[in-house]
């Protein structure tokens, strides 16, 4: 899971399903966009499997957690390197990638 929290003004309720349909803008901040960020960013999330919300944090702001399930099994280290070695690089399918990281705007 990842973790993106902030200190805004928070999202209201009834908007956070909204946000994440295409085109929305629940900003009232005065910046231009096209409103598709957060639906491409969970079309991702759910076409692999996972899933992205946000929710409301004790003492004004929001958090959105994005999560994405783990392979059972990793691919072969052979197919790996060889598929590494036609690019120039070195890889490892043994490797942990250690804590997932929690970014926090404050």
């Amino acid at each position: 899971m990842i973790a993106v929290k902030d200190r805004g003004a928070g999202i209201a309720a009834a908007e956070q399903e909204l946000i994440f349909e295409p085109y929305h803008r629940g900003d009232r901040s005065g910046q231009c966009g096209a409103g598709l960020g957060l639906a491409l960013c969970r079309a991702i999330a759910v076409a692999h499997g996972g899933s992205l919300m946000v929710r409301r944090r004790q003492g004004g702001g929001s958090c959105f957690f994005a999560t994405l399930p783990m392979a059972e099994t990793q691919p072969a280290q052979e197919a790996a390197s060889a598929a590494a070695g036609s690019a120039g690089l070195a890889l490892s399918a043994n490797a942990d990638p250690g804590p997932v990281p929690s970014v926090g705007l404050q």
